[in-house]
């Protein structure tokens, strides 16, 4: 009986307050929760990864600690949550850009960051002219750079070639199955499927149209905190890729124990300190 009250109230700490429509100005429409109350002057915007959901547990887990230390966290559904991917790369910065704008009301400033592709959006996000409300960024495990990838690249080119067709056939608004890859708990790399249309599949896939992650990483002019798991599978998410931010007396870079996706259970503490030092700046 004790240990049903204590998962309840559990679950009751990770509750989101509240969701929140976020419509942007191309017409996607998706919904944001928003979790805790704030006592500080930063709010979180949250971005999940491939083909996850804002509230999974290992998300929720971060969320509480989070929450705990006093920050409020907004985690927008992004258009490649699940296997039905329902906008492309500039869509999902814009659905950023209706979170910022939620967390910053009240006149708080927000911090934009998240988890494996969560990471990259958080690179890719307005790196030259990010929101007035933005004091910084945060990666953790960040992922699906596919500019750096060359086995990714490889494995999707199958995929890619079929959205070109489809494209040259006149057939851009009809969706198909694609198979890309991704990565799951215990850093298991895998072939995933996506559901969209062959537009919204190469601006994620396509090195042609991919921005460039080196080009954004040099942009960035904001306090930058970047976590990596020691046996993240990933090779290219380390020191020498984080050595492409300008330099900034707030920036932080930590290998944590852990892999891709349970290097979230060792994540807050780092995370909550570098905060509250932003937030006392």
């Amino acid at each position: 009986m004790l240990h049903r009250v204590l998962i309840m109230l559990f679950c009751l700490c990770i509750a989101p307050a509240l969701a929140d429509t976020l419509s942007t100005p191309s017409g996607l429409v998706t919904q944001a929760m928003v979790y805790g109350e704030s006592s500080k002057p930063l709010a979180l915007v949250f971005i999940h990864g491939k083909g996850s959901e804002p509230d999974k547990p290992d998300y929720k887990s971060l969320y509480a600690k989070l929450n705990e230390a006093g920050y409020q966290v907004i985690a927008p559904r992004m258009p490649w949550a699940g296997e039905h991917w329902t906008g492309s790369l500039s869509q999902a910065m814009e659905v950023i850009d209706t979170a910022v704008d939620l967390a910053a009301k009240s006149g708080r400033k927000v911090v934009v960051g998240g988890h494996s592709y969560g990471g990259m959006a958080a690179i890719l996000y307005r790196p030259a002219n990010p929101p007035t409300a933005m004091a910084g960024r945060f990666m953790l495990a960040p992922a699906g750079m596919i500019d750096l990838a060359k086995k990714s690249q490889d494995a999707v080119a199958p995929a890619i070639a079929e959205a070109k067709q489809m494209l040259a056939e006149g057939r851009s608004q009809e969706t198909t199955r694609f198979s890309v890859t991704n990565v799951g708990k215990g850093n298991r790399v895998f072939t995933d499927t996506l559901i969209a249309t062959p537009e919204v599949m190469l601006s994620y896939h396509d090195v042609a149209v991919f921005p460039s992650t080196r080009a954004a990483l040099a942009q960035i002019r904001q306090p930058v905190f970047w976590a990596v798991g020691e046996g993240d599978p990933i090779p290219y998410n380390r020191q020498p890729l984080y050595g492409l931010v300008p330099a900034d007396a707030m920036n932080v870079y930590r290998e944590l124990p852990g892999g891709h996706v349970d290097m979230l259970g060792r994540v807050a503490e780092p995370l909550v300190d570098w905060l509250d030092k932003l937030g006392s700046r």
